[in-house]
């Protein structure tokens, strides 16, 4: 059973005028026309950020557990911290829910349990600095912050799992003790300059781990004959930017992996016969939406419902707050005697009004 949150509960405050409500940032986004709510799983919705806005009109439907997921969910969670999940919040790159993990931490929670998410998490390093020994060492190494703990720390430092971390201070210690870089995590690693250390070492590469690296793609295009296994071509079938590779290679594609990957679009377009629509239902490229809205009846609702793309830009709500706001500023720029008269050198100036629609 779902649990929601009362249409009467003190969570959420919805102005009357909150269609006026301008300056709302969450406000931007709707549930896209086409799609009817009523086939939409909240528990998933609540999971995205783009249902903000949406959920402040539909307060009664949210998750509250879901909202932990949520990046943008601490603005209906501020302030009841009854309603907290912390190990999902700790993998949040919010600074509300790392200051919401801060207080609980002051209050002296001894049962505080996500230390493996928060030690993976770039923005929870400062309580991570003032944990140190609460820290899961494995997943600092994930964390792109992690060289400001482990340079001060250097007997925590293991290469197999530094060799993943695609920030520059990961690659400064890499690059200065090459004999201990682990090739595969390596060939993961979508940091140039490891790309570099690769591109000198082809002869250590993991070639399957690199096909997903979407940073390689000049790497994979010049060693096409290493491409040897099925695993080789699911990883180019997944990677966003293997769409070349993949044009000339259709036989040997994965199709679920090319429906899933959002760099696939247009493949996807031309090959209607190939497409796997339970995968294109987890796409999360806006450009997808299109492709369901002409197949609804191939749609697999389940996984649409976790996907953001069931959102879209309100642009009705969108030009109201431009005439509301910026409108007059535009036309001040616009009409500047500079700018006409450069259009008008430009040819693009023919004398008729030019104005702003209502």
């Amino acid at each position: 059973m779902i649990q929601t949150i009362p249409a009467s509960s003190d969570i959420i405050t919805v102005p009357c005028s909150y269609d006026q409500d301008f300056y709302n940032s969450y406000r931007v986004y709707k549930v896209r026309d086409w799609i009817n709510p009523s086939c939409l799983d909240f528990k998933s919705v609540s999971r995205l950020p783009e249902s903000v806005g949406f959920f402040q009109l539909n307060p009664s439907l949210i998750n509250i557990r879901s909202l932990s997921d949520n990046d943008n969910g601490m603005f209906f969670l501020e302030g009841h911290p009854k309603w907290l999940v912390f190990y999902k919040l700790a993998k949040r790159n919010c600074p509300k829910a790392m200051k919401a993990i801060e207080e609980l931490l002051s209050q002296g929670h001894t049962k505080f349990d996500a230390w493996y998410q928060l030690s993976r998490n770039g923005t929870a390093i400062n309580i991570l600095k003032e944990n140190i020994d609460k820290i899961n060492w494995e997943a600092l190494h994930a964390n792109p912050y992690a060289m400001e703990i482990l340079n001060l720390y250097p007997d925590k430092i293991n290469t197999r799992w530094l060799s993943y971390n695609q920030s520059d201070a990961a690659l400064d210690f890499l690059e200065k003790h090459q004999e201990q870089i682990d090739w595969k995590g390596l060939s993961s690693n979508t940091n140039p300059r490891a790309i570099k250390l690769l591109e000198a070492n082809q002869d250590l590469i993991f070639w399957e781990f690199l096909t997903y690296n979407s940073s390689a793609i000049g790497l994979l295009k010049n060693n096409l004959d290493k491409l040897i296994t099925t695993g080789c071509w699911l990883g180019i079938s997944s990677n966003v930017n293997a769409v070349d590779i993949m044009k000339d290679n259709l036989d040997k594609l994965w199709w679920c992996a090319v429906s899933r990957n959002p760099g696939a679009i247009q493949l996807l377009e031309a090959n209607p016969d190939k497409i796997a629509w339970g995968q294109l239902s987890l796409n999360p490229n806006p450009n997808a939406a299109a492709l369901l809205e002409s197949n609804q009846d191939k749609i697999y609702w389940p996984a649409l419902t976790t996907n953001s793309v069931i959102f879209g830009y309100d642009y009705e709500f969108l030009r109201k707050r431009m005439n509301a706001t910026i409108r007059n500023e535009l036309m001040e720029v616009f009409y500047r005697y500079e700018n006409i008269e450069h259009l008008k050198e430009l040819q693009l100036w023919d004398g008729i009004h030019v104005g702003f629609s209502p």
